[in-house]
């Protein structure tokens, strides 16, 4: 996914969303889930943060169009662009998702961050 929504940064340059946006990197930062955790008055809050290899069992278009489906605003940005400026993103995007890609498979770093707290 970062690929995909980097690709479209560097295009579009759209501005950044409000801190608490619901975007998929809202809590990204580590620490920052726990730090939400402890404002809302929960108690002994702990935090691991995983990473992984992740993989997508699909070439680079199968993503992208996974990615349609699931992504809005992408789509938004990308109907306001001319017809030249939209095969250009997304070709710089398959582009960007080939990178990832083996054998029929996406392969790339994933980094969750998990929160355990106690209702105060």
């Amino acid at each position: 996914m970062a690929a995909v929504i980097g690709t479209v940064a560097r295009h579009f340059q759209p501005p950044p969303p409000p801190p608490d946006a619901p975007t998929p990197f809202r809590f990204a930062e580590p620490g920052s889930f726990s730090r939400r955790l402890e404002a809302a008055g929960f108690a002994d809050v702990r935090e691991q943060t995983f990473s992984e290899t992740g993989t997508f069992p699909g070439t680079a278009e199968n993503f992208w169009e996974m990615t349609q489906e699931i992504v809005a605003s992408l789509l938004t940005m990308l109907s306001r662009a001319d017809e030249g400026a939209r095969e250009q993103v997304i070709g710089d995007i398959i582009s960007a998702l080939r990178a990832l890609e083996q054998d029929g498979t996406l392969t790339f770093p994933a980094v969750a961050h998990v929160a355990t707290a106690r209702k105060a």
